[in-house]
């Protein structure tokens, strides 16, 4: 009997502290939700019904900028590697950010074979010269948008006001 009244005494404090949580974390969402309306948007070298070349969003003094993903030509994927990254840091520093801003780099190639991981690495090497690297994805995909493209990348980078 007592075992059966101590299971009930803690399922309802167990009910009461996960009802606690939940207006607690619903009330931090409300309040997360009413500040989202205070960010402040720019759109960086927007390209009118496709796509703009960054996003950046400003909030609690820091600027967090979206470079959106970047293509570049060359013969190969070195080349085209150097100048997709290049296009990226064009766009932070149109927002005003550096490659040493950077936090975050997806990087997307088509036809990925083990042999094509020594000219990227070479070529983000040159761009993102820094000791400490952004936390970086590399995917290798079937294909790109345009069938010579061999290497795209999208960024994130963070700064303060």
């Amino acid at each position: 009997m007592n075992r059966i009244r101590r299971a009930k005494v803690s399922l309802i404090v167990l009910t009461s502290i996960a009802a606690a949580l939940a207006v607690g974390w619903s009330a931090g969402s409300l309040h997360a939700q009413s500040d989202a309306k205070t960010l402040k948007k720019d759109f960086i070298n927007p390209t009118r019904g496709r796509f703009s070349g960054a996003v950046v969003v400003h909030g609690n003094g820091v600027k967090m900028i979206y470079v959106s993903g970047h293509t570049g030509r060359g013969d190969d994927l070195k080349s085209q590697a150097v100048a997709a990254y290049e296009s990226v840091v064009k766009e932070l520093a149109a927002a005003g950010a550096k490659p040493e801003d950077v936090v975050k780099l997806n990087t997307y190639i088509a036809n990925y074979t083990p042999d094509d991981r020594a000219a990227y690495d070479e070529a983000k090497r040159k761009v993102f010269a820094q000791d400490d690297l952004p936390a970086s994805t590399m995917v290798g995909v079937q294909s790109l948008v345009s069938p010579q493209n061999r290497i795209e990348v999208e960024a994130v980078a963070m700064i303060r006001e």
